[in-house]
């Protein structure tokens, strides 16, 4: 490592950043073929990038999702073993969140369909789990393909932003989740901030899905990742070469992406004013 490198070891060190994100695959949430491939190796070097600068991770379990982090939070976060179940969410204080860290909010409405790898990353150290109460008697029922549990997963993002602050959101892929996420988040934004920092959402529109559809909802708020990282690329450096093999699919360099990203969170209003409130 260079002395240059390491003087950017730690560039979120104690920042929280929230990822809303999933495999799109009910109507009116568009995807290409490879949606799923895309979808993980942004999630994957997403994830590497904050916990590599020491960032924390929070976000609200998902099947498709917790496999991801679970895959990289191995690298970066020291495992301490859990013993005890994980704490409920309205018993606790607000937590002080060190770097690297992955912190996962789960709600009672959906006890019984933890994925494994949740509870893997919850008993070896790498994740802290928080449990929400259900409400309104919800309870989720795997064989309905509707939107399911509307009041409870609303009342554990509200919790999730209340207790971690997160100071930004990446939006990859997803469906009304991810749209619900955002709202909610600059709801959270301008009760905490009024107004909120600028821009302070960042969507992978490669991805598809409802990370397609935020710059249209909420313009004003929402980065465009791969277009602002084209912009300032050298000329022809972010260009994908044309090779003739048919096999071959359009190549997206996420984990470049995501480091570039990293170093725009640290630098941005809403980065900076998260690192002055801590």
């Amino acid at each position: 490592m260079t002395s240059g490198e390491s003087k950017r070891t730690g560039l979120l060190q104690g920042l929280s950043v929230f990822l809303s994100a999933s495999v799109p695959n009910r109507p009116g949430f568009p995807r290409n073929s490879e949606a799923a491939t895309e979808i993980d190796e942004a999630v994957v070097s997403f994830t590497r990038a904050v916990l590599a600068e020491r960032g924390v991770i929070v976000f609200g379990a998902h099947p498709s999702i917790s496999p991801l982090v679970a895959s990289v939070a191995s690298e970066y976060v020291s495992p301490e073993l859990h013993t005890a179940p994980p704490p409920e969410v309205e018993s606790i204080g607000k937590p002080v969140r060190q770097g690297p860290r992955v912190v996962i909010y789960q709600s009672h409405a959906y006890d019984g369909y933890v994925p494994d790898k949740t509870w893997h990353m919850y008993r070896f150290g790498y994740a802290d789990l928080v449990w929400c109460a259900r409400q309104a008697g919800e309870t989720f029922e795997p064989k309905e393909k509707k939107v399911q549990c509307p009041h409870s997963l609303r009342y554990m993002r509200r919790k999730l932003f209340e207790m971690e602050s997160p100071a930004v959101m990446a939006a990859i892929g997803g469906m009304e989740g991810v749209l619900d996420e955002a709202d909610l988040f600059l709801e959270y934004l301008h009760m905490r901030d009024q107004p909120p920092p600028p821009a302070p959402i960042y969507a992978l529109e490669t991805t598809g899905g409802a990370a397609g559809m935020l710059r249209t909802r909420v313009p004003s708020f929402v980065h465009q990742v791969e277009e602002e990282w084209k912009l300032e690329m050298p000329p022809g450096a972010a260009e994908i070469e044309l090779r003739s093999d048919p096999r071959a699919r359009t190549f997206v360099p996420y984990p470049l992406i995501m480091q570039w990203l990293v170093r725009k969170i640290a630098d941005s209003p809403a980065g900076v004013a998260a690192s002055f409130r801590k």
